[in-house]
């Protein structure tokens, strides 16, 4: 059975806006009931001022154009790459007027400055929002007040553009990274902070105004790659154990020339080079391998027949690297070759796990954003508790 007030179904909280169940007997009549989402950016309603259980999946993309091979290197970026990565939870409205308006900047013809929060000309103030770590999406400007917005310019991570445009609400798509908006009211009026409420919010679409709960931010140091076989590193924060972890079961590897290299065989086309040692490899087939300069090989028979340039790296510990002879004929080739490009290798292998500091991942009244802030976007899972509306 529901609980209600009145006539009106009530929403059971414990404290500020805590989740709590009732029960009637062994009869759950209201309370929390579990939400759970997959994706690059997650958005949540009807949660509590709790914390998610959250797994942080990697991604590895390989960036380059034509078809790979010596002379046409790829580079491999995983999450992270460059530093490590932000993950960020937050409220559905992502504007805090206390950082993302007083500390602020402005645009001035074609530059952002930074040594002020307001531009004021004939006695009209022109308002100031910044974001310096805004994810890559659609997002939609919003603001309540008495006046019609006229947002000037806004300037988008090195490009600056004219807006001119009179509205209440403005849609935008960023590439990420630095974005400011100057917006003024359309009369000669001046305003103050108080006169009027921002949102900002992911989207299309303008929902109505909430205010800004609380963001919190929680930066990683780490690089979490996948391969084509879905094998990838993750880490996974339970907010139910009150544990976090990290498992890394792709491994990055180098070539080099100081490997003890030796030729398998050869024809007057290709050399078939290895090297022995165990690397921990797990498989051997493409699928469960990426290489910046060569498509690893699909069988042992392709590479043992020397069908084309290619890797394969082997749970039996021969590293096998198949070259055409005009890379290298012997040896000493190889190895001059290898000392002038730098060949990235990853593959699978055996799962790592290394604990990490417990830190919960916030959730907020009444809406939950989560997402990171990261060159090459991670897959989310989340699992939230939530109330039935």
């Amino acid at each position: 059975m529901p609980l209600y007030l009145a006539e009106k179904k009530a929403t059971l909280f414990k404290g500020e806006h805590k989740p709590v169940s009732l029960y009637l007997g062994d009869k759950k009549v209201t309370g929390y009931e579990y939400a759970e989402q997959t994706g690059e950016y997650l958005t949540f309603e009807n949660t509590y001022n709790d914390s998610a259980y959250l797994k942080i999946i990697g991604k590895t993309v390989e960036i380059g154009e034509g078809e790979k091979s010596p002379d046409n290197p790829y580079e491999l970026k995983g999450v992270g790459d460059g530093g490590g990565f932000d993950l960020v939870s937050c409220g559905k409205n992502l504007f805090d007027k206390a950082n993302n308006l007083r500390n602020g900047a402005f645009v001035s013809g074609s530059t952002i400055r930074n040594d002020r929060d307001y531009i004021e000309t004939n006695n009209t103030k022109y308002r100031v929002i910044r974001f310096d770590n805004l994810p890559a999406g659609t997002y939609t400007f919003s603001i309540i007040w008495n006046y019609t917005a006229r947002i000037l310019r806004k300037y988008d991570n090195g490009e600056v553009i004219l807006v001119g445009l009179s509205s209440n609400n403005y849609t935008f798509t960023t590439n990420g990274g630095l974005f400011a908006l100057n917006f003024r009211n359309t009369d000669s009026t001046d305003f103050t902070d108080d006169e009027f409420d921002v949102q900002l919010e992911l989207g299309s679409t303008a929902t109505p105004y909430t205010p800004f709960r609380g963001m919190q931010t929680v930066h990683f140091p780490y690089i979490l790659r996948s391969l084509p076989d879905g094998t990838c590193d993750y880490i996974e924060i339970d907010d139910v154990a009150k544990t976090a972890k990290l498992v890394q079961a792709v491994k990055r590897f180098i070539l080099s020339p100081n490997e003890n290299w030796a030729i398998s065989s050869q024809d007057d086309n290709r050399t078939r080079f290895y090297f022995y040692r165990d690397l921990g490899v797990l498989g051997s087939v493409y699928n469960s391998q990426r290489c910046t300069h060569f498509q690893p090989f699909t069988s042992y028979a392709d590479m043992s027949g020397r069908v084309r340039d290619g890797i394969l790296f082997e749970t039996s510990f021969f590293n096998n690297l198949v070259v055409s002879n005009n890379i290298a004929s012997n040896v000493s080739e190889l190895k001059t070759w290898l000392a002038n490009n730098s060949v990235e290798i990853n593959f699978k292998t055996t799962p790592t796990v290394t604990d990490l500091d417990y830190e919960a991942v916030k959730t907020y009244y009444p809406y939950t954003n989560i997402y990171t802030i990261s060159t090459v976007q991670p897959t989310l899972e989340g699992k939230i508790r939530v109330w039935t509306a």
